[in-house]
């Protein structure tokens, strides 16, 4: 199912909102700037695996994004 933007996929799906939440606080920043290319769950895991290649999963807990 489509939405709108990131902000909508949050406010009506509780899996993807809960899957963001689960995310460390900058990469949850880094997606929401990406907030008007995100219209679905998948959008949402791919975006943030992408995050995750680009810039590797320690950079974002350890706080260096």
């Amino acid at each position: 199912m489509p939405y709108k933007d990131l902000h909508d996929l949050l406010q009506r799906s509780t899996a993807a909102r809960t899957y963001f939440r689960s995310l460390p606080t900058q990469m949850q920043l880094s997606l929401r700037e990406q907030n008007d290319r995100i219209h679905s769950a998948e959008a949402l895991f791919q975006a943030a695996e992408s995050l995750i290649h680009r810039h590797g999963a320690m950079a974002f807990f350890s706080g260096e994004i």
